[in-house]
């Protein structure tokens, strides 16, 4: 019987957010990603440059990848 309850719920929740826009433009919009490589000799100071540029185009910084001559890091832009 809980159980019932509870998929009853969960349905009459799924179909009142049916129409919240917000939630439709996220999930129709497009996510943008960028690779930017980055050497192991980078200072400090050039890493912060990086992440302001790219933070003050709109970007946010997903993952860094190492590698052993190189690391990557991955930016999104929802």
């Amino acid at each position: 019987m809980a159980a019932v309850l509870l998929l009853a719920a969960n349905l009459a929740v799924s179909f009142a957010r049916q129409d919240n826009e917000p939630e439709k433009a996220a999930a129709s919009g497009k996510v943008l990603y960028k690779l930017i490589p980055v050497t192991n000799n980078d200072t400090a100071e050039e890493t912060q440059a990086l992440l302001t540029l790219e933070g003050n185009a709109g970007y946010h910084l997903v993952l860094v990848y190492a590698t052993f001559d190189s690391n990557y890091m991955i930016f999104s832009k929802p």
